[in-house]
């Protein structure tokens, strides 16, 4: 997905040779660094090596 590529770079997920962990906090992207608070829907993303 280009797209999503393109905004993983953006936020730093993608350093131009691997895909870090991603995950989604009530639908869309966020940094590991952003706060997780109750009810918050979490979503992980894990890279497929290899693919």
């Amino acid at each position: 997905n280009h797209a999503f590529v393109e905004q993983s770079a953006e936020r730093g997920y993608f350093d131009g040779q691997k895909l870090k962990a991603v995950y989604t906090l009530n639908g869309r992207l966020v940094s590991v660094e952003e706060r997780i608070t109750d009810g918050d829907s979490i979503c992980v993303i894990v890279p497929i090596v290899g693919g």
